[in-house]
Order: structure tokens, then C-alpha cells, then sequence
């Protein structure tokens, strides 16, 4: 009985290892609770209740699923969606993502209204290999953009950095300086009006 009991004892031990050892380490950790509860509950494929880097991979669009969610906050984790080509239109309007996104080479294009009426963003970095920022791409309190070699076109109204608008009047205010940095030797094509809603002071860093 005693030399049973060893070998129960064993077996369970190896299995307490396997266990240990199957265990998914390219799991995502979430600097926000919210957001991971979000991109579970949309693109967890195998219902473990967790994004691996794989899921997030694989995603070929964000849609609307942080449109108007004013409880977000930071999403760092947007490098692991290595899948997208676009962030969709609307993707983020109305919401409380923020105070920073950076955005990967892997996205091409910033849809229009994509970042629109985000009063938490502060600071927009995009990285190289996106081209393309549509009409009212960015909207809120930007501080600081940064735009790379590969943006080619920026649309018109692309780039609205206020804040809440005088009741009544339609009048933005805007929250500070505004500094956009291009790391270019030849700068993008800019439509008419691409800076238009840029009231507060302005550097443009090329």
C-alpha cells in the first residue's frame, strides 16, 4: 500500500509539471483591465479568457469595438496586432484611450475619424511603414505627433487638436502647444486644410 501510494504521489507530480510546462507564455498582459476585457471578448479564439500573441495576430480589423468606450485607458498592446493594414474609421471616436498610442509600421492607413474626439490623447506616435492619415484622423488634446518617412499624404482637417468646443458657439479650444515632428527629408503631400483646426501654437519639426 505504501509503494502505491509513492506512485500516485509521483504520477501527480509529473502531471502538476505538464501542467507548468503547457501553460500559453506568449499570453498578452494588458496594462488595462478594461481593454483586455474588450479584445477577449472579441478575438479570444479559444475561450481561455486571455489574448495570446497569436489572436492578436490574426485580427484583421478593430472595427468599432472602442468606439465611445470612455472607461479605456492605455493600450500599448496595440504592437501586438501585427495584422492590421488599417485603423478602421471610427475606430476609437468618443473614446478614453490615452494619454499615448503608438501606432505599427504594419498599419498603412489612419481612416478617417479614426482617433476622433479622443479627450485623453495626448501623444500620437506613429512608426514606419504607415502612410496614409485620413480627414480628422486625430482629434483631441494632442501635445505631440509623430509622423515618419513612409506617411506620403496626410488629408485635409487631418489634424484637430482641441478640446471641447464653447457651448453654443462652435468655437474649439484647444489645450496647450501643438508639436508635430516629421521625420523626413521630403515632407508629405498635405491637402488644403490639414492643420485648419490648429488654433493654439504650433512647431512643425521637419
Amino acid at each position: 500500500m505504501q509503494y502505491m501510494n509513492r506512485i500516485h504521489i509521483i504520477f501527480f507530480n509529473l502531471l502538476t509539471v505538464g501542467c507548468v510546462v503547457t501553460t500559453h507564455a506568449d499570453n498578452i498582459t494588458f496594462a488595462d483591465a478594461k481593454v483586455k476585457a474588450l479584445c477577449v471578448a472579441n478575438w479570444d479564439v479559444n475561450k481561455d479568457g486571455e489574448l495570446s500573441e497569436d489572436e492578436a495576430a490574426a485580427v484583421a480589423s478593430l472595427g468599432e469595438v472602442f468606439r465611445d468606450k470612455t472607461d479605456i485607458g492605455g493600450f500599448p498592446e496595440l504592437k501586438f496586432f501585427s495584422g492590421l493594414t488599417t485603423i478602421d474609421r471610427n475606430a476609437f471616436r468618443g473614446s478614453s484611450i490615452g494619454p499615448e498610442i503608438i501606432v505599427p509600421g504594419n498599419v498603412k492607413r489612419l481612416e478617417p475619424y479614426c482617433f476622433y474626439s479622443c479627450k485623453q490623447l495626448n501623444r500620437i506616435i506613429l512608426e514606419e511603414g504607415v502612410e496614409y492619415i485620413g480627414y480628422q484622423a486625430i482629434s483631441g488634446p494632442v501635445e505631440f505627433l509623430f509622423i515618419p518617412a513612409s506617411v506620403s499624404n496626410i488629408a485635409a482637417m487631418a489634424i484637430n487638436p482641441y478640446v471641447n468646443a464653447r457651448p453654443g458657439t462652435g468655437v474649439f479650444v484647444p489645450e496647450g502647444d501643438l508639436t508635430v515632428q516629421v521625420n523626413a527629408i521630403e515632407p508629405p503631400t498635405i491637402e488644403d486644410y490639414t492643420f485648419y483646426y490648429v488654433y493654439g501654437e504650433a512647431h512643425l519639426i521637419v
